[in-house]
């Protein structure tokens, strides 16, 4: 599965989800996260979800 897919699987994400996706894929944070904005996604900046 690639980032784009995993990441189209939920609409929110948070730092520590994108966090683990930057591991699993061996990217770095700013690059899973500006994919989760390019994707349409929403990114939160902390623990919860909205």
């Amino acid at each position: 599965m690639t980032l784009e897919q995993r990441i189209d699987q939920q609409e929110v994400w948070t730092f520590r989800e994108c966090l683990g996706l930057a591991a699993e894929f061996n990217l770095k944070v700013r690059v899973v996260v500006l994919t989760v904005l390019a994707r349409g996604k929403q990114y939160v900046d902390g623990g919860a979800a909205g």
